[in-house]
């Protein structure tokens, strides 16, 4: 099942997303409290060698991508070359 698939069955389902303004008055230390607790789901739990792996895995992806379009380039100049 695909993504949009699933989202979909859920959509169907009534299970959808729907943001909860902080109820708390604005300047409250209540209001900051619930606003630090908001702002701990948002940040990234990674730890820094997963992170630095994920960073190089998609280094190392790229380079590989550059390198076949480049093979690839020089497979249709040699091929231009050749037809002439």
């Amino acid at each position: 099942m695909k993504r949009e698939e699933k989202m979909q069955k859920r959509r169907e389902a009534g299970k959808t997303y729907s943001y909860k303004k902080n109820p708390c008055m604005e300047g409250s230390e209540e209001y900051i409290e619930e606003r630090k607790e908001r702002d701990k789901k948002n940040k990234s739990n990674k730890l820094h060698y997963a992170k630095m792996t994920s960073v190089f895995a998609k280094l190392d992806n790229r380079i590989e991508t550059e390198k076949e379009e480049k093979a690839k380039k020089a497979r249709e100049k040699k091929a231009a070359k050749g037809n002439k």
